[in-house]
């Protein structure tokens, strides 16, 4: 049987920037283990890099913006299709996986859209010509113009009502498109930061805390492998190490963080903090930790590639931001085990029952975050325990939920059976 042939549109491409590219290569991935050749599509690449490449199997193809005349949603929507055909036409997949030259047309088995409106717009009215599934994939409320009478909702209602389905990672996704479209039932909670579920440890449904281990062989290890990677990251055993995720655009969570932190070393002095992560206000949040004397205790070390060895090593994972943005950091330290502390602006504080399963305090509330860090800071035993009930009700909110790869293969099961009859 052919593999599934499957585009990702994401308005820019950088692999380890940001939360929503992050997501997009999660994405990749879970494509890839549904069987499927994956191909990203994207208006913006790094300069340097060639309008088509390579990346982790995945082809990328830089949709190219015009240098002389204006990029309008008419000649936007052409440009995206031409690009979207010439791949299916420049690229053919045989069983093996093998790209072979070819010189027929086809329908991509499905396109999903990545948090970008315009092309979602763009691709409306070709939907059932370009795709067998068109779907749309976002983290964060739809902006308050789709829900007027103005041509921005109508484009919105339009582009939403063309899809075959709509994926988040966020647990209120399907509250956002209330009013906004009719089938806000066909929203998919795809957990941030997950890969299939059925891919974790341990029962699924009604799960039981897993006896807890001696996590601290693990624990210096990791940190061992840290330092081997990286000289900045080079920790004592008994440290206490808090690792925080963020795209340093300005939440004000982060500035709540280094305040508590900041206290809170006068009760563990030695305590360090790895704030991970970049963006427009990074030099802003060193400077912060500078003029407060922070710089033994707080380390910026960038982005990360792979966090799995970071939260293996860590005692904690702070997730202080006001913001709901869904955070793929937050569920991984969660499905490792790793003791969370956030705020209850996250998604994820719906699913978990406060100290219990993490720490979670009223987001922007000062005291009430360096309470929690003095708790989670006090005793060993009890992170560990808070850590294990985490991972179990991360466990318990998967079993919900259909596997992506699962998902997809349904869904795409009888275009790749027409195209495999046709091909013989």
């Amino acid at each position: 049987m052919s593999p599934l042939r499957v585009a990702l549109l994401t308005p820019t491409f950088w692999p380890v920037a940001n939360r929503l590219l992050v997501a997009v290569r999660g994405l990749a991935e879970r494509c890839q283990l549904a069987g499927a050749q994956v191909t990203l599509f994207t208006e913006k690449l790094e300069p340097d890099w060639a309008s088509r490449f390579r990346f982790r199997d995945c082809n990328v193809v830089r949709i190219e913006r015009p240098a002389s005349r204006p990029w309008g949603r008419g000649r936007f929507s052409k440009a995206l299709v031409r690009a979207l055909n010439d791949e299916l036409t420049r690229k053919s997949f045989d069983a093996a996986g093998v790209v072979a030259e070819q010189g027929g047309t086809s329908r991509w088995d499905a396109v999903i859209v990545c948090d970008w409106p315009e092309a979602l717009f763009a691709l409306e009215g070709e939907a059932s010509r370009i795709s067998s599934q068109l779907l749309f994939w976002f983290d964060r409320p739809l902006p308050s113009e789709a829900r007027g009478n103005g041509s921005t909702s109508r484009a919105w209602r339009s582009g939403l009502s063309a899809c075959h389905g709509l994926l988040s990672p966020h647990p209120r996704a399907a509250e956002w498109v209330t009013g906004v479209c009719e089938s806000a039932c066909g929203v998919v909670w795809i957990p941030d930061g997950l890969a299939d579920y059925a891919n974790l440890s341990g029962s699924q449904g009604n799960c039981v805390v897993p006896t807890a281990g001696p996590p601290l062989p693990a624990r210096d290890a990791a940190r061992k492998t840290l330092a081997e990677i990286h000289p900045l990251l080079n920790f004592e055993r008994h440290q206490l190490l808090a690792v925080c995720s963020s795209e340093l655009d300005g939440d004000p969570g982060i500035n709540d963080l280094l305040n508590a932190w900041r206290q809170l070393r006068r009760d563990e002095p030695r305590a360090q903090l790895i704030i991970v992560g970049d963006g427009p206000q990074a030099r802003s949040v060193w400077s912060r930790i500078h003029d407060w004397h922070l710089q033994g205790n707080v380390v910026m070390p960038g982005c990360f590639d792979d966090y799995q060895e970071l939260l293996r090593a860590a005692d904690l994972y702070l997730h202080p931001l006001r913001s709901d943005r869904s955070c793929p950091f937050l569920s991984l330290a969660l499905q490792l085990g790793t003791p969370c502390l956030l705020s209850d602006a996250s998604p994820w504080s719906v699913e978990l029952v406060a100290d219990r399963d993490a720490w979670i305090y009223p987001a922007g509330s000062s005291p009430a975050l360096l309470e929690c860090l003095r708790k989670a800071a006090a005793e060993f035993s009890l992170r560990q325990a808070v850590g294990l009930a985490g991972m179990a009700a991360v466990k318990q909110a998967m079993a919900r939920t259909q596997p992506f790869s699962d998902w997809l293969s349904v869904k795409t099961a009888t275009p790749v059976a027409e195209r495999a009859g046709a091909n013989s």
